[in-house]
């Protein structure tokens, strides 16, 4: 507002074009008691964040295109975007039990604790392997191991079992075929 009338110039902080005249209740922007309120999209520029924490460190941003990044305490912590989502910190990602995690939209194919400390894997909606707390593994199917593949018995060294000639399975120990 100049000092010789009530102009607004283009540095204003607010303006609200376009508000309703009809009916009753017209409004833009609604705020009481703290709490605001649009009826219509909040639009705001690719480098400007939405804090959460009063304008403190936590807050959302457009980084890049139709990406979203979340940051918490200043620190980057994951990405959303059309394709993906990634985390960025070192934190943990946390579903409830029973809960899903989903490796395709089509919701048949995911991981999930059915019971305490027993992670399964599902594939097409039917169940593939599962883990328990004790390490045993239970596969609903067929093991299958490439030919030119080896199973290491010892942390990958040099212990484990392989086929090296068509239809015969042998043992290797210390390097060394054992059987």
């Amino acid at each position: 507002i100049t000092g010789a009338g009530a102009s607004v110039s283009n540095t204003a902080s607010l303006h609200i074009s376009g508000v309703a005249t009809a009916g009753t209740n017209n409004y833009a922007l609604w705020v009481d008691a703290g709490t605001a309120r649009f009826d219509s999209s909040i639009i705001m520029q690719t480098t400007a964040k939405l804090y959460f924490d009063g304008g403190s460190d936590t807050y959302i941003k457009e980084a890049s295109a139709n990406s979203l990044r979340v940051y918490v305490n200043d620190v980057e912590n994951c990405i959303f975007s059309a394709t993906a989502f990634e985390t960025r910190a070192a934190i943990d990602i946390v579903l409830a039990a029973g809960k899903k995690l989903l490796l395709d939209s089509g919701g048949d194919t995911y991981i999930t604790e059915s019971s305490a400390n027993v992670m399964k894997f599902f594939t097409g909606g039917t169940e593939a392997v599962e883990i328990t707390a004790a390490q045993n593994w239970k596969f609903n199917g067929y093991l299958s191991v490439p030919a030119t593949d080896k199973i290491y018995l010892d942390g990958g060294s040099n212990t484990y079992i392989a086929e090296n000639v068509a239809d015969q399975i042998y043992l290797f120990a210390g390097g060394n075929e054992a059987f």
